[in-house]
């Protein structure tokens, strides 16, 4: 876990925007790419 913090923190200072934002996005990701593994945990 810390290992993705820090990415998100490294990728929210590279790109000049606040960390939320940048986990607002994983989120969003998250999401779009659950709809996929649905049948493997059906």
């Amino acid at each position: 876990m810390r290992c993705a913090l820090r990415a998100v923190e490294d990728a929210a200072a590279k790109e000049g925007v606040a960390p939320k934002a940048v986990w607002r996005s994983v989120a969003k990701l998250a999401m779009s790419l659950a709809v996929h593994r649905q049948g493997l945990w059906a």
